[in-house]
C-alpha cells in the first residue's frame, strides 16, 4: 500500500560570496529589508510544520507588503505566489497549489533572477497534472546540475526528493533510494532534523516495495514515538495504519483510529 506521504525541503542556504547580491538568510536575493524578514518567518514556519493559522497569517502578510511598493512588486508577488502555492499544496489543495504556481511563475524575471525562476519552474511543473513525466524529470536533473554548481544545497535536497519520487513511481526502487538518502544528506547539513526524520516515511515504504517488510516496519517503530512525529497527528496515524497493515498488530488500528478522532 503506498502511503500518501512525501515530504518537500525547501529551505534555502544562504553560502553565497560578498561579491554576490545581498540574500537573505535563507538564500534569496533580497527584495526588501522588510519582505526579507517576513518571508524569513514563512520559510521557517513551513519548514517546521507551522499551524495553518499561523502560514495564513504570514502569506497574507507578505501579500500586503508586495502590493504596498513599487520597488520590486513583481518579484515580491511572485516569491507570496510561490509560497502560497507550496502551502496550498502540502494541504492537499491541489488545484489551488496549480493556480498560485501558475502566477508565479508568470511573474518570475529568469534573467534577473534565475534561482527564483527555477524554483518556480519546478513547483508549476509538480503542481501541473497534466505535465510530461519526461519533462518533469529532465527539468528536475537540469535543476539539480544548477544546484550543484552554485552549492544551492536546499535547491539540491528538493530536486532529489522530487527524483527518487519519479524513480519510485518508475518501479526502480534502489535509485529512488539513493536520491532520498541524498536529500537526507543536504536536510542534515542544513540542520532540518524535521524533515530527515520524517522521510523515513518515505523511506519504509521503499522498503516495503522491494519486499523487505521486516526493515519498513523497523523503519517505521524507530520513529513513531518520536517527538518530531508525535507532534503531527497525520503522520503518525499513517505509521500506525501502516504498521497495522504489516503486523496485524490490532493495537496500531486502536490507536490510527483514535488519531482520527482527535
Amino acid at each position: 500500500m503506498r502511503t500518501p506521504l512525501a515530504f518537500v525541503v525547501m529551505l534555502l542556504l544562504s553560502c553565497f560570496s560578498c561579491s554576490r547580491p545581498a540574500t537573505t538568510p535563507y538564500g534569496w536575493q533580497s527584495a526588501s529589508p522588510e519582505f526579507d524578514d517576513v518571508m524569513t518567518e514563512v520559510e521557517w514556519a513551513y519548514n517546521n510544520f507551522a499551524p495553518n493559522d499561523s502560514m495564513r497569517l504570514l502569506i497574507a502578510r507578505l501579500d500586503s507588503i508586495a502590493n504596498g511598493v513599487n520597488n520590486n512588486r513583481r518579484l515580491m508577488q511572485a516569491r507570496t505566489h510561490y509560497w502560497r502555492a507550496r502551502w496550498l499544496d502540502r494541504m492537499g489543495e491541489a488545484n489551488s497549489a496549480k493556480k498560485e504556481a501558475a502566477k508565479a511563475l508568470a511573474l518570475s524575471d529568469s534573467a534577473k533572477y534565475y534561482q527564483d525562476f527555477l524554483r518556480m519552474k519546478l513547483l508549476a511543473a509538480k503542481a501541473d497534472p497534466a505535465n510530461d513525466q519526461a519533462d518533469y524529470y529532465s527539468l528536475n536533473i537540469e535543476c539539480l546540475s544548477y544546484a550543484r554548481k552554485t552549492d544551492n544545497n536546499a535547491l539540491a535536497a528538493i530536486v532529489s526528493i522530487n527524483l527518487g519520487l519519479l524513480y519510485e513511481d518508475l518501479g526502480e526502487y534502489d535509485v529512488a533510494e539513493k536520491y532520498q538518502a541524498l536529500a537526507d544528506s543536504f536536510s542534515l547539513l542544513l540542520h532540518l532534523d524535521k524533515m530527515e526524520v520524517k522521510n523515513r516515511v518515505n523511506h519504509a515504504r521503499l522498503l516495503e516495495f522491494k519486499g523487505q517488510i521486516d526493515k519498513a516496519d523497523s523503519v517505521k517503530m524507530s520513529i513513531i514515538n518520536h517527538p518530531y512525529i508525535l507532534e503531527d497527528a497525520q503522520t503518525h496515524e499513517i505509521i500506525q495504519r501502516n504498521l497495522f497493515l504489516t503486523t496485524q498488530d490490532t493495537s496500531y488500528l486502536m490507536e490510527s483510529l483514535r488519531e482520527l478522532k482527535r
